[in-house]
């Protein structure tokens, strides 16, 4: 949460917009990611941690009807001209422990179990030093993904020269 229990990137959803919004390589990056783990299908997609909704018409595009979740309304507030939303809590995966400064390097230092916030960042003109983050262990995000009821389908990992800056999972709930 950001000040007064407000959601941190409220205060930046117009920002973020203009930001994700640019195109450029890591947009293209994610998108083929998104791509690559869904494929063509058809029914529901949820779309966790969908900020501005600007992912969204991948799985559109592929043939699935994509649903936002985010806790941001400010963000919301973008993606609702792309998507159906719902405002809720949603893990995240960030990496204040992961040092890129050096890439393809990165140092992974102790801080990859501490799930508490962070303004810690590499990069000092990004998203993370402006709205912090709580990290969420990849064991834990797994572990709330099948306590949630959902089966684990497909895990992916893309970055550059083969070090991973992206993380996705196809999870489905049997019917």
């Amino acid at each position: 949460m950001g000040t007064a229990g407000r959601p941190a990137y409220d205060a930046y959803a117009d920002w973020y917009e203009g930001f994700i919004s640019g195109g450029g390589d890591y947009l293209r990056r994610v998108h083929a990611t998104v791509t690559d783990l869904l494929g063509a299908g058809e029914g529901s997609c949820l779309d966790i941690c969908c900020g501005t909704g600007a992912h969204a018409s991948v799985p559109a595009g592929l043939g699935w009807t994509p649903v936002g979740v985010d806790l941001s309304g400010g963000q919301l507030r973008h993606a609702r001209g792309r998507l159906p939303v719902a405002r809720g809590v949603h893990p995240c995966f960030v990496g204040a422990f992961a040092d890129w400064g050096h890439h393809p390097s990165v140092v992974v230092d102790e801080r990859y179990a501490d799930r508490s916030r962070s303004f810690d960042s590499w990069n000092t003109s990004g998203v993370r030093v402006r709205v912090g983050a709580w990290h969420l262990p990849l064991a834990d995000l797994v572990n709330a993904t099948v306590a949630a009821g959902l089966r684990l389908v497909r895990v992916v990992e893309a970055g550059p020269g083969g070090v991973p800056d992206l993380f996705g999972l196809l999870a489905l709930r049997d019917r």
